[in-house]
């Protein structure tokens, strides 16, 4: 079906299925109340009768004589509304016969006849009281004097109907309680034909044939027992069915009476999945306060049309309708509930969670970090576990842990059935012989368990003969710290502390020969099942007494940024160029000062598919061991020293001139080498890719003091990438001593032009800045003091400082370098390592500050930038020379299509100096020989 309009436009069409049911209407019926019809000689003859149908006023009655013809229509009266009909003959000569036929139907024909029979009389007929009915006919012979007619007898039983005749139809059933007191003649009432008695034939007269008061036509129970009356309290859907015995359905909804929550409920309505959703026999509309009877009410239910027998939440939701996580997959398909709002789903609702390219459903790393190539279930290289390495082993540091067994206080362990490739552990064994370990092992141990890494398992055990007090005590103490952390901590360490039940000398295998061989107090190994040693413990904060049981947790979380560093080069993303491969690094300030070597690099149209360049660098000492010092002559003190070197001095990685190999001083990377311990460090120095941009053979310097072996290599991926490439990059500053001419522009380069011949796509400032020299004037610059380094230009500024260093107001972060070993920093160094400095610190690489200036740029008009060197946002006042600030800033030049060359300027050279200290780490020493030194050098080369 369609509207359309007076404009001929169309409405949309919709179909419905519709069914159409006539009317039921009975059949007609004729009949005539004397069949056989008497006249005298001259009288008029005229025959009545009734017609009966559903819609009289459809009737027509017809008579036809046996000879065929047809009597006048004229001489027929026929009453529409009562269906009494007269037949008016005239006089007759003898006998005729006839036939009285009626039809009737509003939608369906039907028709009726009846015959009879006109005869004169032969003989004298006796009518005592003249009613016109024969004396042998007449039930009231001698009765009224009237004239006998339809009207006056309606049974044409010769009783006057108005005063004489009790039943005026003759059908058994007397008037006053007869519902059809002149109704059908010719039969007589009885419960087949009249069911509730009431004088009307059932299959002609009685519209109600049970008298409930329910008309057949609308009566579902017609032939219910007699004797009662339908209403709303019997019958409360009025359909004729009582509803105490008859009706298991009492309002009529399709829902029988044991299954409808609401029996007595709206009347007129069938119950559909439109209407009634879970078939509980209530209207939703207007009876139903739980359309779909999940037990929330409609007025608290967000899915009101819930189907049955789902589970729904609080808010009357099942899960194929509830989104929980709103991220457009339903529940009862959505594998992956509670993802972040607004990150892309796949079908089965699930995002990637730590963008790794790997839906959260077949993830099974979902907390990989940025810039790790993920494999096809989502994890990285730094994910999985390293398996045990079945040898050869080593007692060495840094040599390969093999089998041991310990006696703990909760069973035997072996290492090489625990082991699962995430761990470090560190064994931790009293000495009451020694004051030094003694003094440790009594410190507060729930600062060393506060600072230790999840992954961490700690062993606890003693040398002495009566360890088992000393781990009594112990366990004791770590029980007494753990009672008071938060269950989610308590939980955490569940199988992490175990007490060595043995001395620890005997426990055996390679732990056993570890011990024998170093001699220590203290001992670590690394997620790459190597031994590795314990730094130095000294809390430099006190400058000469102490030492700090908690220091030893700044072992494993070194341990673990060393196992990402050194995982590094194993992603399948990276690409890597080796510059040096175990190469002797032979230091001093002679001709060992710089060690070079050369590298092919991949192709220039390689290079310009990179967006990111990387830098490792192992710098590792002879044995892979600590400083440490030799006693030759036995007198109790060091003559000479061996393991790794003693200061923390600058170094360099430097590239060579791509035109002219033999110039290389360009800086590629700053570094600042530990006191007393070798190290490993990443470097990420994107924004200098436009100096390898062409790829192909080039030539590095490694520039230091410090002797020591050197792998170093370059890494070169993608990540992230919008396009944009480093082309192009000037040298805009360098630093100088930092005081009150730090600034002065007749001796400092401090304004730089940006170069502005093309449009690039991004312009950014690179700087690389350090603070070297302490002492020498009042606020202990340049290494513990936060200069600030302020870039301006159009109106525009930013800062770059260090506050760990401290200023006028705040002083510097005793702890700031210590705080950094998650970054990279190598941990408990033989120095004042902890102290945080001026953008650096012992044993870290020196990564570029970096700030993008695109939008400073004027591209039609004067673009200067301003360097100032401040001191609380001032000029400097103070005039010693001996603080000096080595800075070098870049401005690099970003765009999608390189075709731009790239200049390289020579950098400055080092100078570094800090101070050491020795500690007793074996058995054999008691208490420090020394305490802390200060000196200074001057690097040149």
């Amino acid at each position: 079906m369609s509207a359309t309009d007076a404009a001929g436009q169309s409405s949309e069409s919709f179909t419905e299925n519709f069914t159409v049911i006539p009317p039921v209407e009975s059949e007609a019926q004729i009949t005539i109340w004397r069949t056989q019809v008497w006249y005298e000689d001259g009288e008029e003859v005229q025959v009545t009768g009734q017609v009966g149908h559903t819609y009289l006023e459809t009737c027509t009655v017809t008579m036809f004589y046996d000879s065929g013809d047809e009597i006048l229509p004229d001489a027929i009266s026929f009453d529409g509304t009562s269906g009494f009909f007269s037949l008016f003959l005239g006089e007759l000569q003898g006998s005729v016969n006839g036939t009285a036929q009626s039809d009737c139907g509003l939608f369906t024909e039907s028709t009726a006849s009846i015959f009879f029979q006109v005869s004169p009389l032969d003989e004298q007929v006796i009518d005592q009281d003249g009613d016109g009915i024969p004396d042998e006919e007449d039930d009231c012979a001698d009765g009224a004097s009237f004239s006998s007619s339809p009207t006056t007898d309606y049974d044409a039983d010769g009783c006057y109907d108005i005063s004489e005749d009790l039943d005026d139809d003759n059908d058994g059933v007397g008037d006053p309680i007869d519902s059809c007191p002149k109704g059908q003649t010719g039969w007589q009432s009885t419960p087949a034909n009249d069911h509730d008695g009431d004088g009307c034939r059932d299959i002609d007269e009685d519209d109600d044939d049970d008298g409930d008061g329910i008309a057949d036509s609308e009566d579902r129970c017609p032939g219910s027992p007699y004797g009662w009356t339908s209403n709303f309290v019997s019958d409360y859907d009025r359909d004729g069915c009582r509803d105490s015995d008859s009706d298991s359905d009492d309002d009529d909804d399709g829902i029988i009476d044991g299954l409808d929550s609401c029996p007595k409920g709206v009347i007129g309505w069938f119950p559909d999945a439109s209407n009634d959703r879970d078939s509980d026999g209530c209207r939703d509309s207007d009876e139903d306060t739980d359309d779909d009877n999940d037990s929330v009410p409609d007025t608290n239910d967000t899915c009101p049309e819930t189907l049955p027998a789902f589970p729904v939440n609080e808010f009357g939701c099942a899960p194929y309708e509830w989104d929980s996580d709103s991220d457009g997959v339903m529940d009862d398909t959505d594998l992956c509930d509670g993802t972040p709002l607004g990150l892309m789903v796949n079908e089965q609702g699930c995002a990637d969670l730590d963008g790794d390219g790997v839906f959260a459903n077949v993830d099974q790393c979902p907390d990989s970090q940025d810039r790790w190539t993920a494999d096809t279930v989502g994890c990285t290289v730094i994910q999985y576990p390293v398996p045990w390495d079945t040898g050869p082993y080593s007692i060495n540091p840094m040599g390969r842990v093999g089998p041991m067994t310990i006696a703990t206080t909760s069973g035997t362990w072996q290492i090489q059935n625990a082991w699962d490739g995430n761990s470090t552990y560190l064994f931790i064994f009293n000495y009451k012989s020694s004051s030094y370990m003694s003094s440790l092992w009594g410190q507060n141990v729930g600062n060393l368990l506060a600072a230790t890494p999840d992954n961490t398992h700690i062993f606890f055990g003693s040398y002495d003969s009566d360890y088992a007090n000393d781990i009594a005590g112990m366990e004791s103490r770590v029980n007494n710290w753990l009672n008071a952390q938060s269950q989610e901590k308590r939980e955490s360490w569940n199988g992490r502390i175990r007490y060595v039940d043995q001395r620890a000398g005997e426990a055996s295998g390679s732990i056993n020969g570890v011990i024998n061989d170093w001699n220590a107090f203290y001992y670590a190994i690394d997620r790459f099942q190597r031994w590795r040693q314990i730094g130095s413990l000294f809390d430099w904060q006190t400058q000469s007494c102490c030492y700090r049981l908690d220091y030893i947790a700044n072992e494993p979380a070194m341990f673990n940024k060393e196992f990402e560093v050194e995982k590094r080069r194993e992603d399948p993303a990276i690409t890597t160029v080796d510059v040096f491969v175990g190469e002797r690094h032979s230091g001093g300030w002679g001709g060992g000062y710089t060690t070079k070597t050369s590298a092919l690099l991949p192709d220039a149209a390689t290079m310009a598919t990179f967006n990111t360049l990387e830098v490792f660098l192992e710098h590792s000492c002879s044995e892979h061991k600590d400083r440490y010092g030799i006693d030759d002559d036995g007198d109790g003190s060091a003559d000479r020293y061996a393991g790794c070197h003693e200061w923390d001095y600058l170094h360099y990685l430097k590239i060579c001139d791509e035109d002219n190999s033999s110039v290389c001083g360009t800086e590629f990377v700053r570094y600042i080498t530990t006191y007393g311990r070798e190290g490993r460090w990443i470097t990420d120095i994107s924004p200098l890719l436009w100096m390898v941009k062409n790829g192909g053979n080039r030539s590095f310097t490694y520039q230091g003091a410090n002797g020591g072996w050197l792998n170093v290599t370059l890494m070169f991926s993608t990540w992230g990438d919008d396009g944009l490439r480093p082309t192009h990059g000037e040298k805009a500053f360098s630093g100088g001593d930092f005081n009150s001419d730090y600034n002065n522009e007749s001796k400092y380069d401090r304004r730089y032009d940006v170069n502005t011949s093309t449009q690039w796509d991004k312009v950014e400032i690179a700087a690389i800045v350090t603070g070297h020299g302490f002492g020498q004037d009042p606020n202990n610059c340049a290494e513990f003091c936060n200069h600030e380094h302020k870039f301006s230009m159009n109106g525009r500024d930013v800062t770059h400082d260090f506050p760990e260093a401290g200023n006028s107001s705040v002083g510097s972060d005793r702890q700031g370098c210590q705080k950094s070993v998650g970054d990279g920093t190598v941990a408990n160094q033989k120095g004042s390592w902890p102290y945080g400095r001026a953008g650096w610190c012992p044993g870290l690489d020196v990564a570029p500050w970096l700030h993008d200036i695109t939008d400073w740029v004027n591209w039609a008009g004067q673009n200067e930038i301003l360097y100032q060197g401040l001191w609380n946002g001032q000029q400097y006042s103070e005039t010693s020379n001996n603080p000096n600030i080595r800075t070098l800033v870049w401005v690099i030049y970003y765009e999608n299509t390189s075709t731009v060359g790239a200049s390289f300027v020579e950098v400055g050279q080092p100078n570094e100096g800090l101070s050491m200290i020795d500690e007793p780490t074996q058995l054999g020493s008691n208490e420090p020989t020394s305490t802390v030194g200060i000196a200074t050098r001057d690097e040149n080369n």
